[in-house]
């Protein structure tokens, strides 16, 4: 039984008769889906009219193939490289797929990266490691510029840990930065251009004679590098990478921290070995972080609420959620034993990106908003890689990633779209057998108005698999209710400065409008009695305005001003 709960939220809703034999109808399709699928191992086995209609993109990371799928699972697009993935991939808007990748080298394994074109030509790829600046690993971003943002290794010897307070002797300790480099399509390599190191930003308690020594608990924007008791040399392990354009600012993913960050992206690359300079004013400091306040001196093992986590995201497309975390936390624990949860919160972060903190309290806020899991009962568990999506339906796409299973849950906890990767190593399960080996680090759905697949031929080629028995058909919906569907609202003059214009909306009926700025704060509700909505009082910045009929989202846009 799925389990899913609001904090310090209660939401009362009429159910009509017609809502109610929706509900009897789909449950009866599930039951028909389950018969016929009892003998499926892989593939789809649901697909319902609550899911958003789309194509999910995913690679395996035994393969060397991308696949991009549609709801019932048929290939529409593939991409094939010569490397496995190390380990997410995009598709950009230009329709280019941007691919992490798998180089062996001699003993090693380095973390390259490479953008293919729509047929599978290399058009640009790069090996950091081959250029001195470290393994690039995990997760990688593409900035609005065309700039990439990459997780890469920074390698620390004994001496290194001696001279910040560290008791460790290891030569090998993996401490990580985080570089923004520019590739060169044309001719090849890239150009670092931005840089925040880790290691600039540390402290620890315990040895008074190091430049490093000072109280944790007065120090929220620094990092313990005692922070490490079983001396693992693998001390942080960040495993995914965000950028906010609006503010400016990178949300990171440190996995043995059990901890998300925030730092500053508009300082310079000396400013983010300090702590001034940027918008901030506090140059690479930590912005922010949540998830186990133990680790800077606010809390107790009680506090945490982080554990392994994966895929660590700003909400951007959910109009009711945007400006919020969400991600994948692996290994929470409960007295029965291990299950992992997609966890969503909400910073507390003002318009110009300043993140509230009391001086002896812990970052707020003290829990999640909304989960989803199936608790201990092992039914939903992945320990380590996976990701979460949350779709502008209101909907979390979750990839449990060792077992490669993808599904979709609306706001309740149903699931309304499951899959299971067939493939291992290139090559397809058989229906019906044990499925091992076919993990995935990370599934992402588009939609057919994503501008990457713009005059693409997307005709549905057939399953992955060999057979299915499970008969999937396609619903051409974008609901994020059962009832109404979310269109997109034309907005004029688009930059706007005084007024905004919803030229192709019709005021029949009633209706409220909302608009938030980039972090999901509310600064302008009123009721729509015209087409106009005037706009001089708000800031300059990207909005998105939300408009209701009978407290149902009905349509959205988005909208700049200057």
């Amino acid at each position: 039984m799925a389990v899913c709960f609001l904090e310090n939220k209660v939401s009362l809703k009429i159910v009509s008769t017609h809502r109610i034999m929706k509900y009897i109808y789909i449950l009866f399709l599930s039951l028909l889906t389950w018969v016929a699928s009892a003998q499926n191992t892989v593939g789809i086995f649901s697909n319902t009219p609550e899911s958003l209609d789309g194509y999910t993109l995913f690679t395996p990371s035994q393969s060397p193939i991308t696949y991009l799928i549609d709801n019932c699972g048929e290939r529409v697009h593939s991409w094939e490289s010569q490397y496995r993935p190390a380990f997410s991939v995009y598709l950009l808007e230009d329709g280019k797929l941007l691919r992490t990748t798998r180089i062996v080298e001699g003993t090693a394994i380095s973390g390259g990266i490479e953008i293919l074109d729509w047929d599978s030509n290399v058009i640009w790829e790069y090996n950091p490691e081959a250029e001195g600046l470290g393994r690039r690993h995990h997760d990688v971003e593409i900035l609005p510029n065309g700039n990439i943002l990459m997780i890469v290794r920074d390698l620390k010897s004994s001496d290194d840990l001696a001279a910040v307070g560290s008791p460790l002797t290891l030569n090998n300790l993996r401490s990580e930065k985080i570089i923004e480099i520019q590739p060169d399509l044309v001719n090849g390599g890239a150009t670092v251009v931005w840089e925040w190191v880790v290691w600039d930003h540390l402290v620890q308690e315990d040895e008074p004679s190091a430049s490093t020594f000072g109280v944790l608990a007065e120090n929220p924007g620094k990092i313990n590098i005692n922070h490490n008791p079983s001396g693992d040399p693998d001390w942080l392990h960040m495993n995914s990478v965000d950028y906010h354009p609006e503010l400016d600012q990178i949300l990171l993913s440190v996995r043995n921290f059990n901890e998300i960050w925030i730092i500053d992206h508009s300082t310079t690359t000396a400013e983010a070995a300090t702590s001034t300079g940027g918008n901030s004013g506090k140059g690479g400091e930590l912005l922010y972080r949540w998830g186990n306040p133990l680790v800077y001196g606010r809390g107790t093992s009680d506090d945490r609420k982080l554990y392994g986590q994966h895929d660590a995201t700003w909400i951007t497309d959910d109009p009711e959620n945007i400006g919020k975390i969400i991600l994948y936390n692996n290994r929470v624990q409960d007295d029965i034993g291990l299950y992992s949860e997609i966890g969503q919160f909400e910073p507390p972060v003002d318009m110009d990106g300043t993140y509230t903190l009391s001086p002896t309290e812990a970052f707020m806020p003290a829990g999640f908003d909304w989960t989803y899991s199936e608790g201990s009962s092992g039914d939903f568990f992945s320990h380590v890689i996976s990701g979460t999506q949350r779709l502008k339906n209101g909907n979390t796409l979750i990839c449990e990633g060792t077992s490669g299973h993808f599904f979709e849950v609306n706001q309740a906890g149903d699931i309304v779209w499951d899959y299971v990767n067939p493939d291992v190593g290139g090559n397809m399960m058989p229906q019906g057998d044990l499925v091992t080996g076919n993990d995935v680090f990370r599934c992402t759905r588009l939609t057919s108005d994503y501008p990457g697949l713009a005059g693409r031929d997307l005709t549905p080629q057939g399953i992955l698999e060999d057979a299915n028995n499970y008969d999937c058909t396609i619903y051409d919906t974008t609901s994020s209710n059962f009832d109404i569907e979310i269109s997109e609202v034309f907005i004029s003059p688009n930059p706007a400065q005084d007024f905004i214009n919803l030229s192709d909306f019709s005021l029949t009926g009633n209706h409220q409008f909302e608009v938030f700025n980039s972090v999901g704060q509310s600064l302008l509700a009123g009721e729509l009695t015209t087409s106009f909505i005037n706009i001089e009082n708000l800031p300059s910045g990207l909005f998105i305005i939300s408009i209701k009929s009978d407290q149902m989202i009905t349509h959205t846009g988005k909208f700049l001003k200057q």
